[in-house]
């Protein structure tokens, strides 16, 4: 459990409201953008069924996008599921 609560603690200041956040290149939260960098989606899924999505392009270069970019980035490392993704580049 204490696992689990740091991960969200990490995650929830980028949780949407509803629906589906996208930080992409060409939209308006990625204005500054370079090619070829991984990109990460969460999903927050409640009992009710309802959820809201977050996508995140780590080639997003806006400076207000940092924090979110580290927070992803380093998210799963509170988890024990290295195993499941790899190491990192």
């Amino acid at each position: 459990p204490a696992q689990y609560d740091a991960f969200k603690r990490r995650l929830a200041p980028w949780r949407p409201q509803s629906g589906e956040l996208r930080y992409a290149q060409g939209e308006k939260n990625c204005q500054q953008a370079v090619t070829d960098a991984p990109s990460v989606d969460v999903r927050w899924t409640q009992v009710t069924g309802a959820s809201q999505t977050l996508h995140f392009y780590y080639g997003c270069r806006d400076g207000a996008n940092r924090p979110m970019a580290d927070a992803l980035g380093g998210a799963a490392e509170l988890l024990p599921i290295q195993d499941l993704i790899g190491p990192r580049p």
